[in-house]
């Protein structure tokens, strides 16, 4: 046997007896990475664009800033992709809109066009409908009143939002007005978040239909 084995043909008999003894381990690692290529789409974060929000009295610094604490929001939460402003904002100069977009018509065109550039598949608006700065306490306080629109660009249908109130800290010494009403928008844009999340309905994909029953899949990291 061991000169078999130290033969030529017996060493090549051996290689061949080891390979196969391996082969189903590199094909179960091979199957393993390919799953997890695979699942990569699958796990995809959706994609969603906020765009400055409408000011009513025309300060366009806070329409801006409504727009970057929104975006804040959305980052933070680490459960959509944020398609980065300046993208947004060239895209928009790209089709001649003028900001900030107000009609739904601009809404759709833009969307349409980052859902093909950028796969986004949702828009953000919004409205700073009113603010004020009081005094309080010794200090002073900025108020907010705004509105945030959620846009599903498939449909083209506004599918979630909120309105709401929202305040700044009582600041003394020498604080701006605007600094004031930044930081309440940045308070409104964390509460407007959790009220959208909340209101966001569960998303999966139907495989199958039967006469009376569905299979719906949402992927094994949610448990159906």
């Amino acid at each position: 046997m061991r000169r078999f084995i130290e033969s030529a043909f017996g060493k090549a008999a051996s290689a061949v007896v080891a390979f196969a003894l391996l082969l189903p381990f590199f094909t179960l690692a091979t199957i393993r990475e390919a799953n997890a290529q695979g699942a990569g789409p699958v796990d995809a974060l959706p994609t969603w664009a906020v765009v400055q929000f409408a000011v009513s009295n025309g300060n366009s610094d806070l329409g801006k800033a409504a727009a970057d604490s929104m975006v804040n929001e959305l980052t933070k939460s680490g459960k959509v992709d944020v398609l980065a402003s300046e993208t947004v904002n060239r895209k928009i100069d790209q089709l001649g809109i003028v900001q900030p977009i107000t009609t739904s018509r601009d809404v759709i065109r833009l969307g349409n066009e980052l859902r093909l550039t950028d796969r986004v598949s949702t828009i953000i608006t919004g409205e700073i409908v009113n603010t004020r700065v009081v005094n309080a306490s010794g200090g002073k306080r900025g108020d907010v009143l705004m509105r945030v629109i959620v846009w599903d660009i498939a449909s083209g249908q506004v599918v979630n939002g909120t309105a709401l109130s929202a305040s700044s800290g009582v600041r003394t010494g020498d604080v701006t007005d605007q600094a004031l009403l930044e930081e309440a928008i940045a308070n409104g844009a964390f509460n407007a978040y959790r009220t959208i999340q909340q209101n966001t309905l569960p998303t999966a994909t139907v495989l199958n239909t039967l006469d009376r029953s569905a299979l719906i899949n949402q992927g094994s990291r949610t448990g159906f």
